[in-house]
């Protein structure tokens, strides 16, 4: 990871997720209801239900890829990319909204999945989730949570291989997609954070000096609504559960994350064209974090 990422995520630890004095006591978490979206096992053709395999429009080459049954059991069904991307249905989204996807892949070489957003005249937000397609031998199972963005009334889901190489092939089936509960977030995030190696810090006593509204209103339980404003690091800081981590640090606060991003740019792009209004001042933050 990139140091300009450590300290960013290690500022956003320190400032929002260390308690006062001693760990507060995890609330007990509202049981909302899931609902699931869809569920494809492709064992009908995948063009009549919405799924397409297409050319990236940087890329010289034509697309690779297809539908394909299993050699050892012709009624199992897979789509497979060699070069491209398989684009799923659109569905629709609530910003902030929570989803849970499962998918099995198979993957000679690594590749990715993507959450892409749309606003409701149809444009595709900056702000998107990715995340790794590992190789492997053989079919292995992929639970994966991500947020709707704001502005985002749509969404698609998208399959394809980091880089393409000749004759190397990812396969992607029984792709589920459900709304999620913030219990199975939280227990998702636990799961996931077991894996990383953890983080050595001891943060100064005066961390919260130059925020003291923010740390108040989480203290009184208040709504706290924080932008993200960066480029693709701060776009997967905001692809984290931060929102709800932050929750359960401080029980009965509401806080909401809007990550307002434009890859490949730095913090002078949005001095210019107003673009502080566009990026930050309409979404009335109360805090904003520069990654």
């Amino acid at each position: 990871m990139p140091n300009e990422a450590r300290h960013a995520l290690l500022t956003v630890s320190v400032l929002l997720l260390t308690p006062l004095a001693t760990f507060l006591p995890r609330p007990a978490l509202a049981q909302q209801e899931t609902a699931m979206i869809f569920a494809y096992d492709f064992k009908s053709d995948p063009d009549e239900v919405g799924w397409q395999l297409l050319k990236f429009d940087w890329s010289p080459s034509p697309v690779k890829g297809g539908w394909i049954s299993e050699s050892a059991d012709p009624h199992v069904h897979s789509l497979s990319v060699e070069d491209g991307y398989w684009q799923g249905p659109q569905f629709a989204v609530v910003p902030h909204q929570y989803f849970r996807m499962t998918f099995q892949s198979k993957a000679q070489v690594p590749g990715y999945w993507a959450a892409m957003f749309y606003t409701a005249d149809g444009q595709m937000l900056q702000a998107d989730h990715n995340s790794g397609i590992f190789q492997s031998d053989d079919w292995i199972d992929n639970e994966l949570y991500f947020q709707g963005k704001a502005d985002a009334v749509a969404a698609r889901l998208w399959f394809y291989p980091r880089q393409p190489e000749k004759d190397k092939l990812i396969y992607i089936r029984n792709v589920t997609l459900a709304t999620a509960t913030e219990k199975k977030v939280l227990c998702w995030a636990d799961r996931l954070y077991k894996t990383l190696p953890p983080v050595r810090y001891q943060p100064p006593r005066e961390r919260w000096a130059l925020i003291p509204r923010i740390m108040q209103k989480l203290q009184n339980r208040e709504e706290v609504r924080i932008v993200i404003l960066g480029d693709s690091i701060g776009n997967d800081t905001g692809n984290s559960p931060l929102d709800k981590l932050i929750q359960r640090q401080y029980p009965g606060s509401r806080v909401t994350v809007i990550t307002s991003v434009r890859g490949g740019t730095g913090c002078q792009y949005y001095q210019n064209k107003n673009r502080v209004q566009d990026y930050v001042v309409r979404y009335k933050p109360d805090l904003v974090l520069i990654i």
